[in-house]
C-alpha cells in the first residue's frame, strides 16, 4: 500500500465524524484512481490498521479526550469506613412510561431519588413532571424526617440541584453567580457538607455516584417502568424500542398518576429487598434493606430540630424590610400584584434586608423572617386590602393599632423601670477617708539654764559706777518642762536694772 494512500485513509477514517470503515474504503478507492495509488483489499487494510494503529490513538482521534479517558481503569473505592446514613447521594431518573398527571397532561415523569452510599438502599423518592427544586427538597425532607441528618451529600451540578435555594453560599457551585453575602441554601444551612460529582474533559462523571447503578439495565427501569400496574403505558427505552400496542402508542393509553405512584413505591421496595446483593457491604448474603437495617441500628443518629425542619418545609426569598415591619414577596405574585406581609415584632428594626422563608403551597399562612446572617427574627402574617368605605375593617384596624400601641408602651415602660433600678445599683456610695495622721508625743526637752542680769555699785577712783553681773538661776531638773513653759519662765525672770 502506498504511503500516501495510507495517510489519506488514516486522516479520513480517524476523524471525529467517525465514518464507517466501508464508507472510508470507498472514498479511498476513488482517491486511488485519481492518484494512481496501490491499495490492498478491505480485509488486508483492517489487519494493517490493527497492527499499526494503537487502540488508544484510534479512540482519541475518533472520540476525543473524554472517550480516551473512559479507557483508563476506574478507581475502586471502599465504603467500609462509613456508617449508615453518614453519606447519601441523589439523582433524577426519567421514566420510560406515559402517565396522566392530575391536571390532565400526559407526560413521562421524572423521579428524584436519595440513596445511602454505604448500603445502597434507596431511602426516599419524589416524582414530578420535571426535575425541580421542590422534588429535591421534599425528597430530602422525607429522608431526614425518617433517618435524621446525613453528614455528607453528593449530587450532580445540574440546574435544579445546584440552584441557590438548595446550595446558596457554597463557594464551589460553579453555576450561577456566587456572591459573598448570598443567603445560605437548604443543604449548607442544615450543616451538611456538599460534594459535587467531578467534571472531566467537559462532561460530568455521573458514574461516580452509586445511585447510577440503579438506573442501568435490570434496575428501576425494570422494577418500576415495566411494573404490572403500568402495562400498556410503556414508552420504550429509546425511539427504536417502542412497544407495538396493536397500532397504538403508549401515550394514547397512559397510566393514572396514582397508579404510577403505587407502582413506584412497590418497585423501589422490591429493588431494596433483592437478596444476595454482590456489593462490598452485602457480600452476597444480604439485600440492601437488610444491610441498612443492620448498620442503621448501630450508627450515630443526628436528629433534626424544629428550625431545621422549617428549612426543609419552606423556600426562601431575600426582601427589603420597611421600618413599619412590612415587606412584599415575589412568590405567588400575579402580574404586578404581590402579597404583603407584616411582622409587628420588627417595627423599627435595624435590619434593612431580611430572608423570608415560606411554604410555597400555603402562601396565605404565616411566614418566617430571618436575618441575613441566619438568626431567626420572628413570624409575619399576610395582610389584606380593605375597601375604601369598609367601616368594619377600619374598626378592626384601629383596635389592632390601639392594642399594639398599648402593649408596646407597656413593654417599653417596664424596660425603662428595670433599667432605672439597674442604674441605681451602679450609683457609687460616698466614701470617707478613715485614715488620720498619727499623733506623736511631745519631745523630751533638756533643762535650760536661765541667766539673770544684776547690777552692783563699784567705787573706783572716787567715782561710783554700775557693773553688770550674770548669775545662773538654779532649775529643778526633776520637773520636765515644755518649750512653752521654759520660754515663759525665762521671760518672767528677765530683769533689767538700770
Amino acid at each position: 500500500m502506498d504511503e500516501a494512500a495510507w495517510k489519506f485513509f488514516k486522516n479520513f477514517y480517524y476523524s471525529r465524524e467517525q465514518p464507517s470503515i466501508a464508507h472510508s474504503y470507498q472514498v479511498l478507492k476513488q482517491a486511488a484512481v485519481l492518484n494512481t495509488w496501490k491499495i490492498p483489499s478491505l480485509s488486508s487494510l483492517k489487519r494493517k490498521m490493527a497492527r499499526e494503529v494503537p487502540k488508544t490513538e484510534e479512540v482519541y482521534r475518533r472520540g476525543g479526550k473524554y472517550a480516551l479517558s473512559q479507557m483508563y481503569p476506574s478507581q475502586v473505592r471502599t465504603v467500609a469506613m462509613l456508617e449508615a446514613m453518614e453519606w447519601i447521594n441523589g439523582d433524577g431518573y426519567q421514566h420510560n412510561v406515559w402517565v396522566r398527571f392530575p391536571d390532565g397532561e400526559v407526560k413521562r415523569p421524572k423521579t428524584w431519588l436519595w440513596q445511602d452510599v454505604r448500603t445502597r438502599k434507596i431511602l426516599a423518592a419524589r416524582t414530578d413532571k420535571s426535575e425541580n427544586t421542590d422534588v429535591i427538597r421534599l425528597s430530602l425532607l422525607d429522608v431526614i424526617s425518617r433517618y435524621g441528618l446525613p453528614k455528607h451529600l453528593t449530587i450532580d451540578n445540574t440546574r435544579a440541584a445546584a440552584n441557590k435555594k438548595m446550595t446558596g453560599g457554597v463557594k464551589t457551585r460553579y453555576r450561577y453567580p456566587v456572591n459573598e453575602n448570598e443567603v445560605k441554601g437548604i443543604i449548607p444551612a442544615l450543616g451538611i457538607e456538599l460534594h459535587w460529582t467531578s467534571i472531566q474533559f467537559g462532561k460530568g462523571r455521573g458514574q461516580a455516584k452509586p445511585i447510577e447503578r440503579a438506573f442501568s439495565h435490570g434496575g428501576l427501569g425494570d422494577y418500576v417502568d415495566k411494573h404490572l400496574l403500568l402495562r400498556n403505558a410503556y414508552a420504550g427505552a429509546n425511539a427504536y424500542e417502542k412497544p407495538d400496542y396493536d397500532g397504538k402508542n403508549g401515550s394514547e393509553q397512559p397510566a393514572d398518576y396514582d397508579t404510577f405512584i403505587l407502582a413506584l413505591e412497590q418497585g423501589i421496595q422490591q429493588w431494596n429487598n433483592v437478596a444476595n446483593r454482590l456489593t462490598e457491604i452485602c457480600a452476597g448474603q444480604m439485600s440492601y434493606a437488610q444491610a441498612f437495617e443492620r448498620d442503621w441500628a448501630v450508627a450515630e443518629k443526628r436528629p433534626v430540630t424544629e428550625s431545621q425542619m422549617r428549612l426543609l418545609l419552606t423556600l426562601h426569598e431575600e426582601v427589603s424590610l420597611k421600618q413599619n415591619g412590612t415587606f412584599h414577596l415575589n412568590a405567588g405574585k400575579i402580574g404586578s400584584n404581590k402579597n404583603r406581609y407584616e411582622a409587628l415584632e420588627l417595627i423599627g428594626s435595624m435590619h434593612k434586608r431580611v430572608v423570608v422563608r415560606y411554604d410555597p403551597a400555603n402562601l396565605h399562612d404565616k411566614v418566617w423572617v430571618y436575618a441575613l446572617t441566619g438568626e431567626y427574627l420572628g413570624e409575619a402574617q399576610i395582610t389584606e386590602k380593605a375597601g375604601f368605605g369598609d367601616q368594619m375593617k377600619g374598626r378592626e384596624y384601629n383596635n389592632a393599632l390601639r392594642n399594639w400601641t398599648k402593649h408596646t408602651v407597656k413593654a417599653i415602660e417596664q424596660r425603662m423601670k428595670a433599667e432605672e433600678m439597674e442604674l441605681e445599683s451602679y450609683v457609687p456610695s460616698p466614701e470617707f477617708d478613715e485614715q488620720f495622721m498619727e499623733i506623736i508625743p511631745d519631745p523630751i526637752s533638756q533643762p535650760s539654764r536661765a541667766i539673770e542680769v544684776e547690777y552692783e555699785e563699784v567705787i573706783e577712783h572716787n567715782a561710783i559706777r554700775l557693773m553688770k553681773r550674770e548669775a545662773e538661776i538654779e532649775e529643778d531638773v526633776d520637773e520636765e518642762l515644755s518649750v512653752f513653759d521654759i520660754a515663759l519662765a525665762n521671760q518672767t525672770k528677765l530683769k533689767i536694772t538700770e
